[in-house]
C-alpha cells in the first residue's frame, strides 16, 4: 500500500520471529535514536503485535498500540488481546488519537539518511507490524518491521 510503503530514509528492520524485537537490531537503533516510546501497529494482534508489545514492555519502552492499526482473524481474539494489552502491557489508543498527535509533532526531528530507492517487494509475503517511534516528546522515524525470510540485501540493496 502507497500510503505506508517505507519511504527512502525510513530503516527497514527483517524479521523471522513474531516481535519486532527478538534476534533484530530495532532496539539498537531505538537507543541510538534516545528513543523511551513507541507505538505500535500491525497483524496479528494476539501474534506479532502483542509480542512486539511485550518485549517493548520489557525493555522499559512506553508503549501504546493504534486500535483500529491492527486486526486479528477473529474480532473477539483481536478485543481480548486489545483488553489484555491495556491492563498490564500498553495504553490502546484510538487511531485518530495516534494521528492527531503525529500532526501536532514538528518535522525534522532527527538527522535521517537520504537511503534510495527500495526494491519492490511481493506484498503477499509481507507479514508487517509498523512501529512508530517517539523519543521524549518527539516522533523520531517509523520503522517497518518485515517477516518475509530474505536477506537484506535482497530487499535494501543501498549501500
Amino acid at each position: 500500500v502507497a500510503e505506508i510503503a517505507p519511504a527512502p530514509q525510513d530503516i527497514v528492520v527483517l524479521k523471522q520471529k513474531p516481535s519486532g524485537f527478538f534476534g533484530t537490531n530495532l532496539a539498537s537503533y531505538l537507543t541510538l535514536l534516545g528513543t523511551d516510546s513507541v507505538i505500535v501497529t500491525g497483524t496479528t494482534t494476539s501474534g506479532c503485535v502483542r509480542a512486539t508489545v511485550l518485549d517493548a514492555f520489557s525493555l522499559n519502552y512506553r508503549v501504546a498500540v493504534a486500535e483500529e492499526g491492527c486486526f486479528d482473524r477473529s474480532q473477539s481474539s483481536h478485543a481480548i488481546n486489545l483488553c489484555d494489552m491495556n491492563a498490564k502491557y500498553a495504553d490502546v489508543v484510538k487511531t485518530s488519537e495516534v494521528l492527531e498527535f503525529f500532526d501536532t509533532l514538528p518535522s525534522g526531528q532527527y538527522e535521517l539518511p537520504k537511503g534510495c530507492a527500495p526494491a519492490p517487494l511481493d506484498p503477499d509475503q509481507i507479514d508487517q507490524v509498523v512501529i512508530w517511534i517517539l523519543s521524549r516528546p518527539q516522533l523520531a522515524t517509523g520503522y517497518a518491521v518485515q517477516d518475509i525470510g530474505l536477506a537484506a540485501e535482497d530487499l535494501w540493496p543501498c549501500k
